[in-house]
């Protein structure tokens, strides 16, 4: 008769426990990160996409083994002619590492420009925008176990405020906007079309927030119209209640 398993082994404290996994996973070295130097993300790092596949590897087993995912759709997404981002949804399973246990689904969304107007004029379009979409989803499905942590929790304590003071958003950006002028600096407007769009709608579709977080997160920064931010979240895969009512 197979023994029976616990979903946590033994010995050592709760969080110990709890926290094994996570623990494993949330250091990146500094040759899996690559600056990020332009676009709203500048100062940010890039995570090494095979590096999180290695990650996964060395800790549950090779791929359709050790861990799996299910791909449970594919989309694009089209603001105008011009310009569109595709979107991938998946579920992500892996096998404790201690117990030998599948997990249950963990939930994961990843979005990639597949064409856009240039400054030139011109339209660039991404043949490969599916495959950056997977890749996407599956950091943002192992992000919840805990993988790259450390350098998402000090983007997330940053992103908005502009400061590692642990606080977030709009009242930092504030002091820091009127600090010398006497007045807030206007923010950028949130539309369809502008550079910061694709990586909003794709940024709002991996949060597991609700419509006013995400709302909340984005005027810590922009500024958007109910109009603008019901179709983001709509681009998303989240629509607002009042989207749905119309």
């Amino acid at each position: 008769m197979e023994k029976n398993k616990s979903a946590v082994p033994s010995g050592g404290t709760d969080i110990e426990r709890n926290t094994r996994i996570y623990n494993e996973l949330r250091e990146v070295p500094s040759n899996a990160l690559k600056p990020i130097t332009d676009g709203r993300l500048k100062g940010k790092s890039d995570i090494n996409t095979q590096w999180r596949i290695k990650r996964l590897t060395e800790l549950f087993g090779p791929q359709g083994f050790g861990w799996r995912y299910e791909l449970l759709e594919e989309r694009i997404e089209r603001a105008d002619e011009y310009n569109a981002a595709a979107f991938v949804k998946i579920n992500l399973f892996v096998k404790h590492p201690d117990t030998g246990e599948w997990s249950a689904a963990i939930p994961g969304t990843g979005g990639n420009v597949f064409k856009r107007m240039e400054n030139s004029g011109k339209v660039y379009v991404d043949d490969d925008c599916f495959k950056k979409a997977l890749s996407d989803a599956i950091g943002t499905a192992a992000r919840g176990l805990g993988l790259a942590a450390d350098v998402y929790f000090d983007n997330d304590v940053s992103k908005y405020s502009g400061q590692k003071d642990g606080h977030t958003g709009r009242s930092q950006e504030g002091k820091t906007a009127s600090k010398g002028t006497g007045a807030a600096k206007a923010k950028p407007a949130m539309r369809p079309g502008s550079p910061f769009w694709y990586p909003s709608v794709a940024r709002a579709a991996s949060l597991p927030d609700d419509a006013k977080a995400i709302r909340e997160r984005i005027e810590a920064k922009y500024s958007i119209t109910d109009e603008d931010f019901a179709l983001l979240m709509r681009q998303a895969g989240k629509e607002t209640e009042p989207a749905r009512r119309r």
